[in-house]
């Protein structure tokens, strides 16, 4: 499988890509190492990274429901 940018993993994720990108910088979520590409230096995501971060999405979402 191909590699993701983080705008593609947002959209599969259900987020729009500032989010995930605060989650991102606010480690509250896994995220895959940056990588460089010419001198531009990006997050590539595979299809692992992206169900570990989908996993703990899931489980916030969960605890938010049952608080209210």
């Amino acid at each position: 499988m191909r590699k993701l940018s983080t705008t593609e993993v947002a959209q599969k994720l259900g987020l729009n890509q500032g989010n995930l990108q605060r989650l991102i910088r606010e480690k509250r979520i896994p995220f895959p190492p940056l990588v460089s590409v010419g001198r531009l230096k990006i997050r590539l995501w595979s299809a692992q990274d992206v169900k570990r971060a989908e996993k703990v999405l899931n489980e916030r979402r969960s605890k938010r429901r049952k608080k209210t």
